[in-house]
């Protein structure tokens, strides 16, 4: 719910997107799924790591963050979808 409430989140994950689908140019449905379970789950970390008191701005800047570290590893482990 956090990623709707700051200005930027959308225009971060079409710059994932784009960078998803530039590194995987054959396959690109699982690049695009990757893109957007990599913004989400930056979004709970993100979310995580916030202390009472802290508000939108602080979850920006913690978002960027997770974006920053976010392993493959750790995408692999922590992607949330569900394949029907």
């Amino acid at each position: 719910p956090m990623l709707s409430r700051i200005t930027g989140s959308g225009c971060m994950l079409s710059a994932m997107m784009a960078a998803y689908l530039t590194a995987n140019r054959d396959t690109p449905l699982a690049a695009a799924a990757a893109a957007v379970c990599a913004m989400g789950l930056c979004g709970e970390i993100a979310y995580s790591h916030l202390k009472e008191g802290e508000g939108s701005g602080t979850f920006r800047s913690r978002l960027i963050d997770a974006v920053y570290c976010l392993s493959g590893d750790e995408l692999e482990r922590g992607a949330n979808y569900e394949v029907r």
